[in-house]
């Protein structure tokens, strides 16, 4: 305790550099719904759990359990945070009435209030502790979203001790009618916890339409720990992913045991044993062009496959699976109000759920565009579909769709990205492409959710790209890949028409779309004139003051996402 007072008394003194918001911290300010991982699933108490998990760790800041402060402390600190809120933030907050909004007009206000609460408490120790715990609610939530992330790390630098959120929920409590101390400490409690409502309600639910909530299933041997690990499992079922666990492979099918072969994996070593300034983080260029020259492909995307259907196809096409070969373009440089993304992708070994169909292939290529003004408006942008070997004046060849995540931010410029904040190192291992050609290659090994990254830690093997690109990626019902030929040029420089490349060039004779070079099925006005001449669109930037945030990374990785189901969607609501 005497640290906290200590710190406080140094904080105006040493706090005399600004921090403004950056950019990750105004997108992360305007995500109204909090990411999987920051969600409990069985109420108030277990969100509370979670979040403390996250607050411990980290780096540099000293914890306590909030029952070991007083409500007078809390107060003290809950000042200081106050002084030291982003205005930027904060307005952000109030434009879109955000539960982590500002409740107070000013420090007078703020003042006013804690005092007549203190006073209401005092012989009354059942009260105090109320209030206390509605105050180390509110502390924790200045101090992650009021406060821009350089602001935090100071704090934690100079070893002011924030406390953890309490044990105790307290919302259900019964109260006299007569009692109006215990009702004003109550109310002041329940005003407190607002910011956590959009922290429970964690993923332990897959949502199937038509078939309602079908539950997460812990993996329960060798190989279904192989082939999938999320990062909320430790939450879930209380399953810590391993360096080797997740790492996927080589499959063809739902069932674990008869349709997955898992890489060969060893450890190098644990996270404990890897230095931090040691790993090689998750990376990905602005602008690139790669061969994705092996991996496996699901067309239901799942992370669990046990309530299937969940594409809008028959079932069969649902577990549809392939072995895939091809490229992949992407142009996101920070400076460009328009970003694009491109994948090429063979097909081949296709099975239906592990029943293999032989001579059976094909080849998709699939485009994304959006705007910085798309972004901003939180829309993801169209999406054109191309598939080889339809003549051009059928309906079906190239197909203009939503898209439903739109283009990446790897480098969380707009939005959350690759930072550590959200991805978890799971360790260093060697893992042997059995997918590819059998090599083995020594790769530091991060995930979020059911999303795995592998970076080469060998510079003579990864050459240019190293630390810049991964090795691999991989999921258990979303695809994997293996990359090599990374080029980190503008992909336009060695291919021209590369984001138009394959739209017809004459119109559709039949269908509902005659007279258009590309099929509108959802007669969306951004897919309704889609040629070779007018896509991709032309660049358009954001409005002034209206960061808006996108997707979680992972959702475009992989080939053929228009096929991503609707609980993906679903959970962020």
């Amino acid at each position: 305790m005497k640290l906290l007072l200590i710190a406080l008394a140094l904080v105006p003194v040493c706090l005399a550099a600004t921090y403004k918001a950056s950019d990750a911290d105004i997108h992360r300010a305007v995500i109204k719904y909090p990411r999987v991982l920051y969600k409990g699933k069985d109420g108030l108490a277990h969100a509370n759990s979670v979040l403390n998990g996250h607050l411990t760790k980290m780096a540099d800041l000293k914890t306590s359990a909030c029952e070991v402060f007083s409500a007078s402390q809390v107060q003290s600190l809950a000042r200081v945070l106050y002084e030291d809120s982003d205005a930027t933030l904060l307005d952000v907050y109030a434009e879109a009435q955000d539960n982590r909004r500002q409740v107070f007009s000013s420090a007078d206000e703020m003042n006013s209030e804690f005092a007549e609460l203190l006073s209401l408490t005092r012989g009354r120790p059942e009260l105090s502790d109320v209030l206390r715990d509605g105050l180390c609610h509110r502390v924790v939530m200045q101090f992650v979203h009021h406060l821009p992330k350089a602001k935090q790390v100071e704090l934690a630098q100079l070893g002011i001790e924030m406390p953890l959120l309490p044990v105790a929920d307290h919302s259900s409590a019964v109260l006299p009618a007569e009692d109006k101390a215990a009702k004003a400490v109550h109310k002041s409690y329940s005003k407190a916890i607002t910011c956590q409502k959009c922290h429970v309600g964690g993923i332990d639910c897959l949502v199937v339409p038509g078939k309602g909530c079908v539950a997460e299933v812990p993996p329960t041997t060798k190989n279904e720990l192989a082939r999938r690990c999320y990062t909320t499992y430790k939450d879930l079922f209380n399953i810590t992913c391993g360096p080797c666990d997740g790492v996927a492979g080589k499959y063809w099918g739902d069932d674990d045991d008869k349709y997955f072969a898992a890489d060969p994996c060893t450890v190098v070593g644990t996270p404990e044993q890897i230095a931090k300034e040691d790993r090689v983080f998750a990376a990905f260029p602005e602008q690139f062009s790669v061969d994705v020259v092996a991996g496996s492909d699901r067309w239901g995307r799942t992370t669990n496959p046990s309530g299937a259907a969940k594409t809008p196809f028959p079932p069969i096409i649902d577990s549809m699976y392939g072995q895939i070969t091809g490229n992949w373009y992407v142009d996101i440089t920070a400076d460009s109000d328009l970003w694009m993304l491109r994948h090429d992708t063979a097909y081949h070994h296709v099975a239906f759920n592990g029943s293999f169909i032989p001579l059976l292939s094909f080849h998709v290529s699939e485009i994304h565009s959006q705007t910085s003004a798309q972004q901003a408006s939180n829309n993801s942008g169209p999406m054109v579909s191309l598939v080889d070997g339809l003549p051009n004046f059928l309906p079906g060849g190239c197909t203009c769709v939503q898209d439903p995540v739109g283009v990446p931010d790897v480098h969380h410029l707009r939005s959350d990205g690759l930072d550590e904040d959200n991805m978890e190192y799971l360790g260093r291992i060697n893992l042997t492409l059995s997918e590819w050609d059998g090599r083995t290659v020594t790769v530091d090994h991060w995930a979020n959710w059911f999303f795995h990254v592998y970076m080469a830690v060998d510079k003579t093997v990864a050459g240019e790209h190293f630390g810049i690109a991964p090795e691999r990626l991989s999921s258990a019902y979303a695809g994997t890949a293996c990359y090599q030929n990374w080029n980190l040029t503008d992909p336009t420089l060695a291919i021209p028409d590369i984001w138009y490349r394959g739209i017809p060039k004459s119109p559709e004779r039949v269908g509902p779309s005659i007279g258009k070079y590309c099929l509108n099925p959802g007669k969306l006005d951004i897919c309704n004139n889609i040629s070779q001449s007018t896509f991709p669109p032309a660049p358009e930037p954001a409005p002034v003051k209206k960061p808006t945030p996108w997707r979680t990374i992972h959702k475009s990785f992989l080939p053929s996402f228009d096929k991503v189901q609707d609980h993906l969607h679903n959970l962020q609501k």
